[in-house]
């Protein structure tokens, strides 16, 4: 996985962290290689931790973006939830071929099959249940807005890109892992972008104070 995120310095504590989760996540791998199954479930692996992650990540967005307008509602963020969880699993489950790949990896990892019947009844109830917390999602963002308690602009924006090219990467890109990959590169632009966003917004406020604290030293100095 491609991560394009950095901290200034860690501690002894993180260090020792850092340096264990590689030697673990290669230990596994090995291990799952030699293992004489049809399927590495390190592959399987991979793509439930890239779903997780992508959803995560858009949802933190999301709070992050409507933090800066003081929306903190308990509501709001259960719904935000809701919605992102919803429409990743439904990006994986009602895109025919990702669910054949998904469903061909569990089958060869061990796990027991699924009739047609019961992956139909998930799917329409999954489908069902997205309609409907989208429904509650913009009903409350409506109700907000006129309450004059707004949600971030940004943050529908945001859901909606990011699902949208959420289910491209599930339904334009043959690849299973190939998906994840390309939708964690769309989430590292994000990232840069905000945090490029949000450095220089923050040095030209500091700028501004120090100038403001200059002037008035020169105004109060005889």
């Amino acid at each position: 996985m491609i991560s394009a995120m950095a901290t200034a310095h860690c501690s002894s504590g993180s260090a020792g962290a850092s340096l264990s989760a590689p030697i673990f996540l290669l230990a596994v791998c090995v291990g799952f290689y030699f293992w004489d199954i049809k399927t590495n479930p390190v592959v399987m692996i991979v793509f439930l931790w890239g779903v997780w992650h992508g959803m995560m990540q858009t949802y933190g967005f999301g709070r992050i973006y409507d933090a800066k307008t003081g929306s903190f509602a308990a509501l709001t963020r259960r719904l935000d939830f809701a919605t992102c969880g919803i429409w990743f699993a439904a990006g994986v489950i009602l895109s025919p071929a990702r669910m054949t790949d998904t469903l061909e990896g569990f089958y060869g990892c061990g796990l027991p099959f699924i009739s047609p019947g019961g992956i139909h009844a998930l799917q329409q109830t999954l489908l069902f249940a997205a309609v409907a917390v989208s429904i509650l999602w913009l009903a409350n963002y409506g109700r907000m807005w006129v309450a004059g308690t707004r949600q971030n602009p940004v943050k529908l924006a945001l859901f909606i890109t990011s699902v949208a090219f959420w289910w491209y990467c599930n339904n334009g890109v043959a690849n299973i892992l190939a998906g994840i990959a390309l939708f964690e590169v769309f989430h590292d632009v994000q990232y840069l972008s905000w945090f490029g966003f949000t450095t220089v917004t923050g040095s030209r406020k500091t700028a501004r104070s120090v100038g403001s604290c200059d002037s008035f030293s020169v105004a109060a100095d005889p």
